[in-house]
Protein backbone atom coordinates (compact mmCIF):
# COMPACT_ATOMS: atom_id res chain seq x y z
CA UNK A 1 0.00 0.00 0.00
CA UNK A 2 1.48 2.88 -1.09
CA UNK A 3 2.01 6.30 1.40
CA UNK A 4 0.37 9.36 0.01
CA UNK A 5 1.97 12.28 -1.23
CA UNK A 6 2.88 15.53 1.17
CA UNK A 7 0.85 18.79 -0.41
CA UNK A 8 0.75 22.17 0.95
CA UNK A 9 -2.58 20.87 2.68
CA UNK A 10 -2.19 17.60 4.48
CA UNK A 11 -4.48 14.97 5.47
CA UNK A 12 -4.79 14.73 9.35
CA UNK A 13 -5.59 11.72 11.65
CA UNK A 14 -7.08 11.90 14.72
CA UNK A 15 -5.53 9.95 17.02
CA UNK A 16 -7.76 7.92 20.16
CA UNK A 17 -8.50 9.50 23.00
CA UNK A 18 -5.99 7.34 25.19
CA UNK A 19 -2.84 7.22 22.54
CA UNK A 20 -0.58 9.26 23.91
CA UNK A 21 2.25 10.88 22.34
CA UNK A 22 4.84 11.94 24.35
CA UNK A 23 7.43 14.36 24.15
CA UNK A 24 5.45 15.40 20.88
CA UNK A 25 3.79 18.53 22.33
CA UNK A 26 5.03 21.42 23.85
CA UNK A 27 3.74 23.14 27.04
CA UNK A 28 1.54 25.18 24.50
CA UNK A 29 0.15 22.26 22.43
CA UNK A 30 2.49 23.21 19.53
CA UNK A 31 4.92 20.48 18.05
CA UNK A 32 8.33 21.23 19.64
CA UNK A 33 11.03 21.58 16.93
CA UNK A 34 13.88 19.34 17.73
CA UNK A 35 11.06 16.56 18.15
CA UNK A 36 10.51 17.66 14.52
CA UNK A 37 13.96 17.71 13.95
CA UNK A 38 14.01 14.17 15.33
CA UNK A 39 10.80 13.11 13.23
CA UNK A 40 13.14 14.32 10.11
CA UNK A 41 15.65 12.21 10.76
CA UNK A 42 13.45 9.33 11.51
CA UNK A 43 11.57 9.26 8.60
CA UNK A 44 14.88 9.51 6.19
CA UNK A 45 15.65 6.27 7.98
CA UNK A 46 12.53 4.66 7.22
CA UNK A 47 12.03 6.15 3.61
CA UNK A 48 15.67 4.10 2.56
CA UNK A 49 18.95 4.98 0.75
CA UNK A 50 16.77 5.21 -2.44
CA UNK A 51 15.34 8.61 -1.96
CA UNK A 52 18.72 9.66 -0.28
CA UNK A 53 20.57 9.15 -3.76
CA UNK A 54 17.21 10.59 -5.59
CA UNK A 55 17.39 13.78 -3.59
CA UNK A 56 21.25 14.06 -3.96
CA UNK A 57 20.90 14.01 -7.35
CA UNK A 58 18.67 16.82 -7.42
CA UNK A 59 20.72 19.05 -5.27
CA UNK A 60 23.30 18.75 -8.05
CA UNK A 61 21.06 20.08 -10.72
CA UNK A 62 20.54 24.00 -11.33
CA UNK A 63 17.07 24.09 -9.22
CA UNK A 64 18.07 22.72 -6.23
CA UNK A 65 16.73 19.09 -4.52
CA UNK A 66 12.96 20.99 -4.33
CA UNK A 67 11.26 21.84 -7.40
CA UNK A 68 8.77 24.30 -5.94
CA UNK A 69 8.52 22.86 -2.62
CA UNK A 70 7.32 19.16 -4.14
CA UNK A 71 9.01 15.90 -4.36
CA UNK A 72 8.56 14.37 -8.08
CA UNK A 73 6.82 11.22 -8.63
CA UNK A 74 9.08 9.39 -8.36
CA UNK A 75 9.28 10.37 -4.51
CA UNK A 76 6.97 8.96 -2.01
CA UNK A 77 6.79 10.71 1.75
CA UNK A 78 4.55 9.14 4.27
CA UNK A 79 2.16 11.48 5.94
CA UNK A 80 3.75 13.40 9.01
CA UNK A 81 0.63 13.05 10.98
CA UNK A 82 0.31 9.25 10.12
CA UNK A 83 4.21 8.95 10.77
CA UNK A 84 4.38 10.99 14.34
CA UNK A 85 1.66 8.16 15.77
CA UNK A 86 4.14 5.07 14.63
CA UNK A 87 7.41 6.80 15.70
CA UNK A 88 6.75 7.15 18.94
CA UNK A 89 8.21 3.43 19.84
CA UNK A 90 10.61 3.49 16.69
CA UNK A 91 13.49 5.62 17.49
CA UNK A 92 15.91 5.65 14.65
CA UNK A 93 18.54 7.71 14.09
CA UNK A 94 19.32 10.42 16.46
CA UNK A 95 20.27 13.82 16.24
CA UNK A 96 23.90 14.40 16.94
CA UNK A 97 26.79 16.38 16.12
CA UNK A 98 28.56 13.97 14.53
CA UNK A 99 26.00 13.54 12.17
CA UNK A 100 25.19 16.91 11.20
CA UNK A 101 26.90 16.66 8.05
CA UNK A 102 27.23 14.70 4.55
CA UNK A 103 24.18 13.04 2.60
CA UNK A 104 22.45 12.06 5.55
CA UNK A 105 22.30 15.22 6.91
CA UNK A 106 21.66 16.69 3.86
CA UNK A 107 18.55 14.23 3.30
CA UNK A 108 16.74 14.93 6.72
CA UNK A 109 16.93 18.61 6.13
CA UNK A 110 14.76 17.77 2.60
CA UNK A 111 11.97 15.77 4.60
CA UNK A 112 11.97 18.64 6.84
CA UNK A 113 11.67 21.11 4.37
CA UNK A 114 8.93 18.56 3.25
CA UNK A 115 7.01 18.30 6.30
CA UNK A 116 7.27 21.96 6.81
CA UNK A 117 4.48 22.42 3.99
CA UNK A 118 2.12 21.00 6.32
CA UNK A 119 0.45 24.01 8.08
CA UNK A 120 0.40 22.51 12.01
CA UNK A 121 3.73 20.82 11.30
CA UNK A 122 4.99 24.82 10.43
CA UNK A 123 3.70 26.05 13.64
CA UNK A 124 6.55 24.36 15.18
CA UNK A 125 8.76 27.58 13.52
CA UNK A 126 10.33 29.01 17.11
CA UNK A 127 12.67 30.68 18.57
CA UNK A 128 14.86 27.43 18.83
CA UNK A 129 13.94 26.19 15.09
CA UNK A 130 14.61 29.60 13.78
CA UNK A 131 18.01 29.78 16.06
CA UNK A 132 19.18 26.32 14.36
CA UNK A 133 18.04 27.47 10.97
CA UNK A 134 20.44 30.37 11.41
CA UNK A 135 23.32 28.28 12.09
CA UNK A 136 22.90 25.98 9.01
CA UNK A 137 22.89 29.21 7.13
CA UNK A 138 26.27 29.49 8.08
CA UNK A 139 27.40 26.27 6.29
CA UNK A 140 29.37 26.08 3.17
CA UNK A 141 27.82 23.25 1.64
CA UNK A 142 25.78 24.71 -1.92
CA UNK A 143 23.15 21.62 -1.32
CA UNK A 144 22.65 22.73 2.17
CA UNK A 145 22.34 26.28 2.00
CA UNK A 146 19.56 25.70 -0.65
CA UNK A 147 17.74 23.72 1.48
CA UNK A 148 17.73 26.33 3.72
CA UNK A 149 16.89 28.60 1.09
CA UNK A 150 13.65 26.42 0.19
CA UNK A 151 12.96 25.91 3.53
CA UNK A 152 12.55 29.63 4.05
CA UNK A 153 10.28 30.06 1.07
CA UNK A 154 8.06 27.22 2.20
CA UNK A 155 7.56 28.73 5.50
CA UNK A 156 6.48 32.47 3.99
CA UNK A 157 3.67 30.20 2.42
CA UNK A 158 1.84 29.89 6.10
CA UNK A 159 0.10 32.92 7.56
CA UNK A 160 1.24 32.16 11.12
CA UNK A 161 5.28 32.42 11.01
CA UNK A 162 5.63 36.00 9.99
CA UNK A 163 8.05 36.29 13.53
CA UNK A 164 10.12 33.87 12.44
CA UNK A 165 10.13 34.79 8.75
CA UNK A 166 11.47 38.56 10.19
CA UNK A 167 14.26 36.54 12.06
CA UNK A 168 15.65 34.56 8.60
CA UNK A 169 15.49 37.07 6.08
CA UNK A 170 18.77 38.88 6.97
CA UNK A 171 20.45 35.24 6.59
CA UNK A 172 18.63 35.07 3.30
CA UNK A 173 19.56 38.17 1.68
CA UNK A 174 23.51 37.34 3.08
CA UNK A 175 22.61 34.72 0.59
CA UNK A 176 22.78 37.35 -2.46
CA UNK A 177 26.81 37.38 -2.02
CA UNK A 178 27.60 34.12 -1.62
CA UNK A 179 31.12 33.20 -3.72
CA UNK A 180 29.17 29.90 -5.02
CA UNK A 181 27.22 31.08 -8.15
CA UNK A 182 24.84 28.41 -7.93
CA UNK A 183 23.75 29.49 -4.33
CA UNK A 184 23.62 33.38 -5.61
CA UNK A 185 20.69 31.71 -8.39
CA UNK A 186 18.96 29.70 -6.15
CA UNK A 187 18.59 32.66 -3.63
CA UNK A 188 17.39 35.23 -6.42
CA UNK A 189 14.42 32.76 -7.20
CA UNK A 190 13.52 31.95 -3.85
CA UNK A 191 13.65 35.74 -3.54
CA UNK A 192 11.20 35.81 -6.36
CA UNK A 193 8.75 33.51 -4.60
CA UNK A 194 9.01 35.18 -1.30
CA UNK A 195 7.66 38.44 -3.36
CA UNK A 196 4.91 37.14 -4.65
CA UNK A 197 3.76 35.69 -1.20
CA UNK A 198 4.65 38.19 1.49
CA UNK A 199 1.99 41.08 1.70
CA UNK A 200 3.50 44.36 2.40
CA UNK A 201 1.37 45.04 5.10
CA UNK A 202 3.52 42.81 7.17
CA UNK A 203 6.75 42.33 5.28
CA UNK A 204 7.23 46.22 4.43
CA UNK A 205 10.44 46.37 6.17
CA UNK A 206 12.11 43.21 4.62
CA UNK A 207 10.78 44.05 0.61
CA UNK A 208 12.17 47.70 1.23
CA UNK A 209 15.63 46.49 2.19
CA UNK A 210 15.36 43.42 -0.47
CA UNK A 211 14.71 46.70 -2.94
CA UNK A 212 18.01 48.37 -2.04
CA UNK A 213 19.94 44.94 -1.92
CA UNK A 214 18.64 44.12 -5.39
CA UNK A 215 20.38 47.70 -6.71
CA UNK A 216 23.86 46.33 -7.75
CA UNK A 217 22.71 43.03 -9.19
CA UNK A 218 20.55 45.07 -11.75
CA UNK A 219 23.94 46.15 -13.73
CA UNK A 220 24.95 42.18 -13.31
CA UNK A 221 27.44 41.14 -16.06
CA UNK A 222 25.59 37.63 -16.21
CA UNK A 223 22.23 37.67 -18.19
CA UNK A 224 20.63 35.19 -16.21
CA UNK A 225 21.38 36.84 -12.87
CA UNK A 226 20.29 40.51 -14.16
CA UNK A 227 16.96 39.24 -15.38
CA UNK A 228 15.79 37.62 -12.27
CA UNK A 229 16.86 41.08 -10.53
CA UNK A 230 15.20 42.72 -12.90
CA UNK A 231 12.08 40.43 -12.53
CA UNK A 232 12.11 40.57 -8.67
CA UNK A 233 12.32 44.14 -8.44
CA UNK A 234 9.62 44.84 -10.86
CA UNK A 235 7.58 42.40 -8.98
CA UNK A 236 8.16 43.91 -5.65
CA UNK A 237 7.32 47.62 -7.21
CA UNK A 238 4.09 46.11 -8.82
CA UNK A 239 3.10 45.35 -4.91
CA UNK A 240 3.43 49.36 -4.18
CA UNK A 241 0.77 52.08 -4.32
CA UNK A 242 0.55 55.59 -3.75
CA UNK A 243 0.25 55.71 -0.34
CA UNK A 244 2.46 53.40 0.40
CA UNK A 245 5.19 54.73 -1.96
CA UNK A 246 7.19 56.82 0.82
CA UNK A 247 10.66 57.58 1.78
CA UNK A 248 12.92 55.88 1.20
CA UNK A 249 11.50 53.19 -1.28
CA UNK A 250 10.69 56.33 -3.01
CA UNK A 251 14.39 57.77 -3.18
CA UNK A 252 15.45 54.54 -3.88
CA UNK A 253 13.26 54.04 -6.70
CA UNK A 254 14.25 57.49 -8.12
CA UNK A 255 17.56 57.01 -7.79
CA UNK A 256 17.39 53.79 -10.35
CA UNK A 257 15.31 55.62 -13.00
CA UNK A 258 17.98 56.59 -15.08
CA UNK A 259 18.90 53.08 -15.22
CA UNK A 260 15.69 51.66 -15.82
CA UNK A 261 15.12 53.89 -18.72
CA UNK A 262 18.91 52.86 -20.01
CA UNK A 263 17.92 49.29 -19.46
CA UNK A 264 15.56 49.45 -22.23
CA UNK A 265 18.55 49.25 -24.40
CA UNK A 266 19.79 45.82 -22.40
CA UNK A 267 21.46 43.23 -24.61
CA UNK A 268 18.63 40.91 -23.09
CA UNK A 269 15.46 41.03 -24.68
CA UNK A 270 13.61 39.91 -21.31
CA UNK A 271 14.95 42.91 -19.34
CA UNK A 272 13.96 45.42 -21.43
CA UNK A 273 10.63 43.90 -21.64
CA UNK A 274 10.28 44.03 -17.68
CA UNK A 275 11.87 47.22 -17.23
CA UNK A 276 9.46 49.03 -19.36
CA UNK A 277 6.03 48.14 -17.50
CA UNK A 278 8.35 49.08 -13.99
CA UNK A 279 8.92 52.72 -15.36
CA UNK A 280 5.13 53.10 -16.35
CA UNK A 281 3.79 52.08 -12.54
CA UNK A 282 6.51 53.81 -11.47
CA UNK A 283 5.46 57.00 -13.20
CA UNK A 284 2.26 56.35 -12.17
CA UNK A 285 3.02 55.90 -8.25
CA UNK A 286 4.84 59.24 -8.35
CA UNK A 287 1.97 60.84 -10.51
CA UNK A 288 3.71 61.59 -13.87
CA UNK A 289 0.93 61.33 -16.29
CA UNK A 290 2.55 62.78 -19.42
CA UNK A 291 5.85 60.78 -18.67
CA UNK A 292 3.66 57.55 -17.97
CA UNK A 293 3.01 57.72 -21.54
CA UNK A 294 6.00 58.75 -23.50
CA UNK A 295 7.61 55.71 -21.09
CA UNK A 296 4.90 53.21 -22.44
CA UNK A 297 6.20 54.14 -26.18
CA UNK A 298 9.05 56.14 -26.82
CA UNK A 299 12.70 55.52 -27.37
CA UNK A 300 15.15 55.79 -24.74
CA UNK A 301 16.62 58.69 -26.12
CA UNK A 302 13.35 60.56 -25.82
CA UNK A 303 12.46 59.19 -22.64
CA UNK A 304 15.59 60.73 -21.94
CA UNK A 305 14.75 64.45 -23.31
CA UNK A 306 11.18 64.47 -22.14
CA UNK A 307 12.49 63.21 -18.77
CA UNK A 308 15.07 66.35 -18.59
CA UNK A 309 12.34 69.01 -19.38
CA UNK A 310 9.87 67.76 -17.07
CA UNK A 311 12.13 66.93 -13.84
CA UNK A 312 14.79 69.77 -14.52
CA UNK A 313 14.97 70.27 -11.37
CA UNK A 314 16.59 66.89 -10.94
CA UNK A 315 19.14 67.24 -13.43
CA UNK A 316 22.48 66.90 -11.22
CA UNK A 317 21.13 63.81 -9.56
CA UNK A 318 19.87 62.23 -13.18
CA UNK A 319 23.95 63.77 -14.20
CA UNK A 320 25.00 61.36 -10.97
CA UNK A 321 23.10 58.48 -12.12
CA UNK A 322 24.83 58.74 -15.65
CA UNK A 323 27.67 58.96 -14.51
CA UNK A 324 27.55 55.52 -12.29
CA UNK A 325 26.11 54.02 -15.40
CA UNK A 326 29.40 55.01 -17.06
CA UNK A 327 30.80 51.99 -15.81
CA UNK A 328 28.16 49.30 -17.30
CA UNK A 329 29.17 46.14 -19.22
CA UNK A 330 26.96 46.80 -22.08
CA UNK A 331 27.98 49.18 -24.48
CA UNK A 332 24.31 50.54 -25.38
CA UNK A 333 23.90 51.09 -21.75
CA UNK A 334 27.64 53.27 -21.70
CA UNK A 335 26.28 54.93 -24.57
CA UNK A 336 23.23 56.51 -23.46
CA UNK A 337 25.03 57.45 -20.16
CA UNK A 338 27.10 59.44 -21.88
CA UNK A 339 25.13 61.09 -24.45
CA UNK A 340 22.27 62.24 -21.53
CA UNK A 341 25.23 63.57 -19.04
CA UNK A 342 26.15 65.88 -22.11
CA UNK A 343 22.77 67.27 -22.58
CA UNK A 344 22.21 67.58 -18.69
CA UNK A 345 25.49 69.60 -18.18
CA UNK A 346 24.48 72.08 -21.34
CA UNK A 347 21.42 72.26 -19.33
CA UNK A 348 23.14 73.68 -15.96
CA UNK A 349 23.65 77.29 -14.82
CA UNK A 350 26.58 78.97 -14.04
CA UNK A 351 26.81 77.87 -10.37
CA UNK A 352 25.33 74.19 -10.82
CA UNK A 353 28.30 73.81 -14.28
CA UNK A 354 31.07 74.28 -11.48
CA UNK A 355 29.88 72.04 -9.49
CA UNK A 356 30.69 69.15 -12.26
CA UNK A 357 34.30 68.66 -12.32
CA UNK A 358 34.64 65.04 -11.34
CA UNK A 359 31.74 64.49 -14.40
CA UNK A 360 34.42 65.98 -16.88
CA UNK A 361 37.05 63.92 -15.76
CA UNK A 362 34.47 60.56 -15.66
CA UNK A 363 33.85 61.97 -19.29
CA UNK A 364 37.81 62.66 -19.99
CA UNK A 365 38.29 58.91 -18.70
CA UNK A 366 35.10 57.60 -20.96
CA UNK A 367 37.06 58.56 -23.99
CA UNK A 368 39.67 55.40 -23.86
CA UNK A 369 36.37 52.83 -23.49
CA UNK A 370 37.33 49.80 -25.86
CA UNK A 371 33.89 50.57 -27.70
CA UNK A 372 35.21 52.79 -30.33
CA UNK A 373 31.15 54.49 -30.75
CA UNK A 374 31.28 55.28 -27.39
CA UNK A 375 35.02 56.82 -27.27
CA UNK A 376 33.66 59.11 -30.04
CA UNK A 377 31.18 60.22 -28.28
CA UNK A 378 32.60 60.92 -25.01
CA UNK A 379 35.70 62.41 -27.03
CA UNK A 380 33.22 65.19 -28.63
CA UNK A 381 31.12 65.80 -25.50
CA UNK A 382 34.51 66.48 -23.24
CA UNK A 383 35.55 68.81 -25.92
CA UNK A 384 32.18 70.60 -26.58
CA UNK A 385 32.04 71.14 -22.68
CA UNK A 386 35.46 72.31 -22.59
CA UNK A 387 35.09 74.86 -25.42
CA UNK A 388 31.69 76.49 -23.83
CA UNK A 389 33.49 76.71 -20.31
CA UNK A 390 36.22 78.93 -22.12
CA UNK A 391 33.53 80.64 -23.90
CA UNK A 392 32.18 81.26 -20.31
CA UNK A 393 35.50 82.46 -18.75
CA UNK A 394 36.08 84.73 -21.65
CA UNK A 395 32.58 86.28 -21.85
CA UNK A 396 30.30 87.89 -20.02
CA UNK A 397 27.38 86.22 -22.51
CA UNK A 398 27.41 82.40 -23.09
CA UNK A 399 25.54 79.09 -23.00
CA UNK A 400 25.78 78.86 -19.21
CA UNK A 401 23.75 81.81 -18.73
CA UNK A 402 24.04 82.66 -14.80
CA UNK A 403 20.29 81.36 -13.32
CA UNK A 404 19.13 81.17 -10.50
CA UNK A 405 20.30 77.97 -8.81
CA UNK A 406 17.37 74.99 -8.96
CA UNK A 407 17.05 73.03 -6.22
CA UNK A 408 16.54 69.02 -6.74
CA UNK A 409 13.25 67.43 -4.80
CA UNK A 410 12.73 63.88 -3.72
Amino acid sequence: MSAPHLSGACPRQTPAPHRQRPGLRGPGGGLRFLDLLQRSWDLWAVLGPSFGRQQEAHAGAAGGPLDGGVLDSGSVLPNPEERFLTLEQERGLRVAEDASSGPAFSNCLCVLAQLLQCPDVAAAADKEMVRTLADWFQREEPAIVKLLLRAVEILSRHENTGKQLRALQPYVLSCCYSADGSIVAETFQVLRDLVDHLPWQRSAAFLIQLAFTLTPFLEEESEHLRLTAFEVYGALLAKVNRRLFVFPLRHQALNLLIALVLHLEDANGRVAQIARPTLCHLATLLGWSKLRATFAEKDVWTILSALLQQEAGRALWFLKQSVLLFRSPQVPIRLAAVWFAGQIIQTLGAEEAREVDEVHAALRHMRADPDPTVSCLATQTSYILEAKEKMCVASSTSCFCPRRRRKAYF
